[in-house]
C-alpha cells in the first residue's frame, strides 16, 4: 500500500477547499439574490445569471485584455516581477489608452467599436499566448486555502449588488447619487458628444476620469447608440460598468495580497507564512463592507485602491531592480491611481515614497525619484494636455491662482464659483473636531447623528483589527529583518488618516485608501506570531466577520428590499421596452423621472432645475452640477426685476419644460453650495406665478412646469 505524501495531502486539501469555495459562492448568490425582492431565491439567482451573461462579458474582456497587456509588457520591462505586478501595470496602461483614445475622439458605429476593441483584443491575444505557454509547462496552479472561504460570501454580495441597476443601492451613498450625476452621466455624455472632453455643465468632467473613459470605451465596444448611449435598450451597459469596477476590486485584493507576501518575505518570515499573509491581506481588502459597497457601484474608489496597492507592491517587490525602472513602475502606478481619483496623490504618493526610500540605498534616491516623477507625468500627461486646451488650466478646477481667467476665476468659472467649490470640499472645523469625527458621531448631520470616520458601520471590524495589529507591530519593530519596510508600512495608515483629516471634507468613504496598507499591516502581524496557525485562524475569523457584516448590510438596503429592481433592471426607469399601453397605464403612479420618460413626447427638451442626476432621462435634458453655471441664474441676472421674462428666456434657449426640484434647491441653499442668485423663495414665486403646472409631486417637492407665461400658453 502506498501512503499519501505530504504534497498529495496538501493538494487534496486545496482541491477540497476549492470545491467548498465554489459551492459556497453559488449558495451565497442564491441567498443574496433572494433577499428583499418580489421573487424567490432561485428565481433571483437566475436573474443574476441573466445579468452576468449579458453584462459581464465586455467588462471581463476589458480586464483580461488589460491583464494580458501587463503580462506581455512586464515580461519585457520587468522580467522577474510577479504576475500581480505585471497585471496591475496592464490595468494602468489600458486606462491610459482608454482615456487618450477618447480624448482624440472615437467615431461612432463599427469603426468606433473596432478602435475600442483594438487594445482589448491585443491584450487578449498576447496574454493568452503567455498563459497557454505556461499551461504547457504545467506552471499555472490555482490553490484555494481554507482561510480564503469567506471571500466566497463577499464575492456573492459583490456579484448580486453589481447586478442591480445603478441608483437603487446603497443608502450610505444616497442610492449612488454620484453615479447618476457624474460617474456614469459623464461617459453617457461623452458617447453622445463623440469625445472625452470637459463640458461647462459638469465640472467633474474636467477631472482625469480615466475609469469613466473606460466606461465610455465599453459603450463603444458594444456599439452603444449616440442618442441614448449606456442606457439604451435594457441598460445592460450600465451593469457592465458596475461589473468592471467589481472586477477591479478583485484585482485590488489580489495585488494587495501579493504586496503582503513580498513585505512578509522582506520582514524575514518563512515562505509558508508569507503565503498566508497574501491570503489574509487579499481577504480583508475584498471582504470589508466599504469595498463591497463601492466595488459594486460605478464608482472609482476600488480602482484607485487596486492601483495604489500595485504601487505598494512595486515599491516592496522591485528592491533589486535598477532604480530607474523601479521608479518608473511605481510612478506609473501612482499616476494611474491619481488619474482615476486625484486624491490618490495625497494618500498614496507619500506612503509609496517612504517605502521606496527605506528600501533603497541613498545613492539611488535621485535616479529613483526622477524615474517616479517621469512615470507619473507620463500617466497624467493626457489629462493635463486635455484640460489645458479646454480650459486654459491643466489642473482645472484646482490651482485657480496659478491659472486665472479674466473674471478672476479659472477655466470657465468666476471667482465666486472657485470659492464656492473650495468651500464645499473642505472641513471648516478645527483639529479637535477633525479628530473627534474620526471616532465619534457627527451630531450636526442633517440626516441624523452618523459616523463619518473609522467607526462607520461599513468599516465593520477593519479599523479595530488594524489598530491591534499596529500596536502589536510597534512592539516588535526593533527586532528582526526588514525593519525599514515594517516601519514604513506601520507609518502608512496613520499618515493616510492624517491626510484624510487635513485635506478632505471628512467622509468615511474617503478613508478607502487605507484599505490596502491596513490589510497588509494586519496580515504581517497575524502571520508573525509564535504559532503557524495564528495567521490562517485570525485571517479566516476576521474575513468571515467582515463578509457576514457586508451581507447583512446589503440585506438592509432600500428599506430591506435590495433586490426589488433586480428583475426589471434599468429599464424600470427608462421605460425602454414598454408598450404605449403600458406607459399610459403606469403614467398616473410614476415619479418625475419616469413621467418624463414614459409620457412626454419624444424630442421634448427638459431643464432639470436643481437636480443634477440626469443619467436615466431618455429625452433631451439640460442639467448642471451645483458648482457650474445655472441656466435659471443666467436668465434671472439678465432680468432681475422682471420674473415674467424668465420663462420666455428659457424657451429661447431650447427649454420646453422645467422639472423643478424644490427640495434639492432648498438643500443646496442650506449647504451654501448653490449659485447665490438661485433663491428657493424666488424660484417658488416664479414657478407659481409665471409658469403653468404640467404635473406635480408635492410630497417630494418636485414640479414639472411649462416656463411660458400663462397668457402665452395656448
Amino acid at each position: 500500500m502506498t501512503l499519501p505524501t505530504a504534497q498529495s495531502q496538501s493538494e487534496y486539501r486545496h482541491r477540497a477547499a476549492g470545491a467548498v469555495f465554489v459551492v459556497l459562492l453559488a449558495a451565497g448568490v442564491v441567498v443574496m439574490a433572494g433577499v428583499g425582492g418580489p421573487h424567490d431565491a432561485f428565481t433571483g439567482a437566475l436573474m443574476v445569471i441573466d445579468r452576468l451573461l449579458f453584462s459581464l462579458w465586455p467588462a471581463l474582456a476589458w480586464v483580461l485584455g488589460a491583464l494580458g497587456l501587463g503580462l506581455c509588457l512586464g515580461a519585457k520591462l520587468l522580467p522577474d516581477s510577479s504576475a500581480a505586478l505585471r497585471a496591475v501595470l496592464g490595468v494602468a496602461v489600458m486606462l491610459w489608452v482608454s482615456h487618450l483614445s477618447g480624448v482624440i475622439g472615437l467615431p461612432g458605429g463599427g469603426i468606433g467599436a473596432a478602435v475600442a476593441w483594438l487594445p482589448v483584443v491585443a491584450g487578449l491575444v498576447l496574454g493568452g499566448a503567455r498563459v497557454l505557454a505556461r499551461l504547457r509547462e504545467g506552471g499555472v496552479v490555482l490553490r484555494v486555502p481554507w482561510a480564503a472561504l469567506p471571500a466566497a460570501v463577499a464575492l456573492a454580495v459583490l456579484t448580486v449588488a453589481a447586478s442591480n441597476p445603478p441608483g437603487w443601492l446603497w443608502d450610505s451613498e444616497f442610492r449612488a447619487y454620484d453615479t447618476l450625476s457624474y460617474h456614469l452621466l459623464l461617459p453617457q455624455q461623452w458617447i453622445e458628444r463623440g469625445r472625452v472632453w470637459p463640458g461647462e455643465d459638469n465640472v467633474y468632467g474636467a477631472l482625469p476620469g480615466y475609469l469613466e473613459a473606460a466606461w465610455a470605451q465599453l459603450g463603444a465596444m458594444t456599439m452603444a447608440p449616440r442618442e441614448h448611449g449606456l442606457i439604451a435598450g435594457e441598460g445592460y451597459r450600465l451593469l457592465s460598468c458596475q461589473m468592471l469596477h467589481a472586477l477591479l476590486a478583485v484585482v485590488g485584493a489580489w495585488v494587495a495580497g501579493e504586496a503582503a507576501r513580498h513585505a512578509a518575505s522582506r520582514a524575514g518570515l518563512a515562505e509558508d507564512r508569507a503565503r498566508v499573509a497574501r491570503v489574509a491581506a487579499g481577504l480583508i481588502v475584498l471582504c470589508t463592507p466599504w469595498a463591497l459597497v463601492t466595488g459594486s457601484l460605478a464608482y472609482n474608489d476600488m480602482a484607485m485602491v487596486a492601483l495604489g496597492a500595485g504601487a505598494l507592491l512595486a515599491a516592496v517587490e522591485l528592491a533589486r531592480v535598477h532604480p530607474l525602472r523601479r521608479g518608473l513602475a511605481t510612478g506609473l502606478l501612482v499616476g494611474a491611481a491619481c488619474s482615476v481619483k486625484p486624491t490618490a496623490a495625497l494618500f498614496f504618493a507619500p506612503v509609496v515614497g517612504v517605502l521606496l526610500l527605506v528600501t533603497s540605498p541613498r545613492t539611488a534616491w535621485v535616479v529613483l525619484t526622477a524615474g517616479a516623477i517621469a512615470g507619473g507625468m507620463v500617466m497624467v500627461a493626457p489629462w493635463l494636455a486635455r484640460n489645458a486646451l479646454a480650459t486654459g488650466n491643466p489642473v482645472f478646477p484646482f490651482a485657480a491662482g496659478l491659472f486665472p481667467n479674466a473674471a478672476g476665476g479659472t477655466g470657465w468659472w468666476s471667482a465666486e464659483q472657485v470659492a464656492r467649490f473650495a468651500g464645499g470640499h473642505r472641513f471648516e472645523g478645527g483639529w479637535l473636531d477633525r479628530l473627534r469625527l474620526l471616532v465619534m458621531r457627527d451630531a450636526s448631520d442633517p440626516m441624523g447623528p452618523a459616523h463619518r470616520g473609522a467607526l462607520h458601520a461599513q468599516w465593520s471590524a477593519f479599523f479595530p483589527a488594524v489598530l491591534l495589529a499596529t500596536l502589536g507591530g510597534l512592539a516588535g519593530i526593533t527586532r528582526g529583518a526588514g525593519r525599514g519596510v515594517r516601519a514604513a508600512l506601520l507609518l502608512a495608515v496613520p499618515l493616510q488618516v492624517a491626510v484624510w483629516a487635513t485635506a478632505t471634507h471628512l467622509q468615511s468613504r474617503f478613508l478607502l485608501p487605507v484599505l490596502a496598507p491596513g490589510a497588509i499591516v494586519f496580515a504581517l502581524w497575524a502571520c508573525a506570531g509564535p504559532s503557524r496557525r495564528r495567521g490562517p485562524v485570525l485571517a479566516g475569523v476576521l474575513g468571515a466577520a467582515l463578509a457576514a457584516h457586508g451581507a447583512w448590510i446589503f440585506s438592509t438596503q432600500s428599506g430591506g428590499h435590495p433586490n426589488r429592481l433586480l428583475a426589471p433592471g434599468p429599464a424600470a426607469r427608462t421605460g425602454f421596452g414598454l408598450s404605449d399601453a403600458d406607459r399610459r397605464r403606469l403614467a398616473p403612479d410614476v415619479g418625475p423621472e419616469q413621467y418624463v420618460n414614459f409620457v412626454l413626447p419624444p424630442g421634448t427638451r427638459v431643464y432639470l432645475l436643481g437636480d443634477a442626476a440626469g443619467l436615466y432621462f431618455t429625452t433631451h435634458t439640460m442639467c448642471n452640477s451645483t458648482w457650474d453655471r445655472w441656466l435659471i441664474a443666467e436668465v434671472m441676472n439678465a432680468s432681475p426685476s422682471d420674473p415674467g421674462a424668465w420663462g420666455p428666456a428659457l424657451k429661447s434657449r431650447g427649454c420646453d419644460l422645467v422639472l423643478v426640484n424644490m427640495s434639492e434647491v432648498s438643500r443646496l441653499k442650506r449647504s451654501g453650495w448653490i449659485d447665490p442668485a438661485v433663491d428657493p423663495d424666488v424660484v417658488a414665486r416664479w414657478m407659481t406665478s409665471h409658469t403653468t403646472l404640467v404635473r406635480g409631486w408635492p410630497e417630494i417637492g418636485v414640479f414639472l412646469v411649462d416656463p411660458a407665461g400663462r397668457e402665452e400658453r395656448p
